[in-house]
């Protein structure tokens, strides 16, 4: 049901990856998107990175799949050194260059800071995160009292997403937030 895992660092531009550690002696390194479809990341032929206010656009020469997990190979950064100093860094697109999702699918840092109530009009909090686990998603719900209320993001339960007014309305599951308390 979501997609990215991090809010933009700046308004016009996403976060879609993280480096990792470098693959190699030709300045190749891993990936690690932060989206549930690892092509969408093998793909890019350009991004950005971002420091502070500077971003600093980053040319990909070759991607692929090694080991299960997407490399870069960066125009420029021809030594595990060079391109060991992106290791942690976040890899940035412009948001209009994000391919459309399917219906009924959102980005995250579109969900993160959305009002949650329940179908019967109950306050639940604010999303302030989402977690990825195998079987589905979680939405990390903080009340208005700092407790935290877990919140699988499943279809089922979820009646309704307004990102235009803040609002995702649920149906939670007997007992859950019982659970929760």
């Amino acid at each position: 049901m979501t997609e990215s895992k991090k809010k933009p660092a700046a308004q016009d531009f996403i976060a879609v990856g993280k480096f990792g550690r470098t693959r190699g002696l030709r300045g190749e390194i891993y990936v690690t998107p932060y989206n549930s479809d690892p092509e969408r990341i093998l793909s890019l032929s350009s991004a950005f990175r971002l420091s502070g206010k500077d971003k600093a656009s980053i040319e990909i020469e070759k991607s692929g799949v090694i080991s299960n997990r997407p490399v870069f190979k960066l125009r420029g950064y021809d030594t595990p050194e060079a391109v060991g100093a992106l290791t942690n860094t976040e890899l940035f697109v412009p948001r209009d260059q994000l391919e459309d999702l399917p219906e009924d699918s959102y980005f995250t840092f579109d969900l993160i800071g959305l009002t949650v109530e329940t179908v019967d009009g109950i306050s639940l909090g604010t999303i302030r995160e989402v977690d990825s686990y195998p079987a589905n998603d979680v939405y990390v719900i903080k009340k208005d009292s700092g407790e935290t209320i877990l919140f699988p993001a499943v279809k089922k339960f979820v009646t309704k997403i307004d990102l235009e007014n803040k609002l995702m309305v649920v149906d939670p599951p007997d007992g859950l937030l019982e659970i929760n308390r």
